[in-house]
């Protein structure tokens, strides 16, 4: 017999799509992290701790287990463009057509990302907010 053929998989990795801070035990995560024998409230809490600052937006949060150490680790993923204009605007339903000042542009480059944008990224911004419905000056 080989030894591959006894690889153990020790890293558990499950990916969670939630709405920001708003976490409660029961669907989806307290299904998967209760046979792991964790502490489902524990891991909510963590959650909501870390996923705040995006109150009530839709976004996707990663928990790696590893079975050997008994150690877990919450990962936030960053939300979309479209989900940081629609907090960034205060938008809770989808717009018909929405016009941007050039000035409101920038505070929204300033408050999301890093300041050093070069241009290819910030037309890809200017994209992103376009299949929105939202438009620049």
């Amino acid at each position: 017999m080989n030894i591959k053929e006894f690889s153990i998989d020790t890293i558990f990795k499950k990916k969670f799509k939630i709405k920001g801070g708003l976490v409660k035990t029961g669907f989806p995560v307290s299904p998967v992290v209760g046979p792991l024998g964790l502490n489902a409230k524990k891991i909510i809490d963590e959650i909501n701790l870390k996923t705040k600052e995006y109150y009530n937006l839709n976004m996707v949060v990663e928990l790696i287990y590893d079975k050997i150490k008994k150690e877990s680790q919450i990962i936030v993923k960053e939300p979309s463009i479209s989900t940081k204009i629609k907090k960034f605007l205060k938008i809770t339903r989808s717009v018909e057509k929405k016009v941007l000042s050039e000035k409101e542009f920038d505070n929204f480059l300033k408050e999301n990302f890093k300041l050093d944008l070069s241009k290819k990224e910030i037309n890809c911004i200017k994209g992103s907010l376009r299949s929105c419905k939202i438009f620049v000056e």
